[in-house]
């Protein structure tokens, strides 16, 4: 005998609700670029301040290989290519846990890894270099916003000997153009290597955003156009 109570006729069951759906997560992840001494440390930072971002920085100043590799390249360039690669991979796999949850800027994209060992590396080390980055960085996060800093070779050398590290100090200008153009040649067919990720290309010769206030609030404005929603918390101003 069934004990269920059928609803009088004219009571209409109420519709069943589903929970409220949680808002769409938004995966913000910003890497700058550009060749030594743009100023992508300096932007990164700026905009960990402008936009509250979890700043991401490249191990530079505790690397035991860069004075060694600037002092001879042809014998410390494995070394100084591995050790990046492996530190990168290392950084963006700790990243992973902050992402999407927590938007991130970083000084450096992965992708430099391939600039820099076209250009330290023998023809046939490169050829296996590219085999193992290719397969050792296929899943890590990918930026979705890259900022390309360009410049021309004396602005680069002018900051270069700003920052004055020691190690910098005799480097060949010739060596420092030929990373400058390896960039100019990847980043000129960006959009079609990273079409995951919004390219924007600022002129380090024309905005010092370092020192420029003005120069500062038109590379801020231009990054809140395109960055994804929502920003990491109210935007100063």
């Amino acid at each position: 005998m069934s004990h269920a109570h059928a609803l009088p006729p004219n009571i209409v069951p109420a519709p069943r609700t589903s929970a409220p759906e949680e808002p769409p997560v938004v995966q913000t992840f910003v890497a700058v670029e550009g060749p030594i001494g743009v100023g992508k440390t300096s932007l990164a930072s700026l905009i960990h301040e402008e936009f509250g971002y979890h700043l991401l920085l490249e191990t530079v100043a505790d690397n035991p290989l860069l004075p060694l590799f600037y002092r001879d390249r042809q014998r410390w360039a494995l070394h100084i290519e591995t050790f990046f690669l492996v530190d990168r991979m290392e950084q963006l796999e700790r990243t992973r846990e902050l992402l999407p949850h927590t938007p991130v800027v970083s000084d450096y994209h992965i992708l430099k890894n391939l600039i820099f060992s076209r250009e330290n590396l023998p023809p046939r080390t490169y050829a296996k270099y590219e085999t193992l980055y290719r397969i050792y960085t296929e899943d890590l996060p990918r930026p979705n916003v890259i900022v390309y800093l360009r410049a021309s070779l004396a602005t680069l050398q002018y900051r270069i000997a700003l920052r004055g590290r020691e190690y910098e100090k005799d480097m060949d200008p010739a060596y420092l153009e030929r990373i400058r153009l390896a960039y100019e040649a990847y980043f000129a067919d960006a959009p079609k290597r990273h079409p995951e990720a919004k390219i924007l290309t600022f002129d380090g010769d024309r905005l010092d955003f370092v020192h420029d206030p003005e120069a500062h609030r038109f590379v801020m404005a231009e990054l809140e156009k395109h960055l994804p929603r929502p920003l990491g918390r109210e935007v100063r101003r």
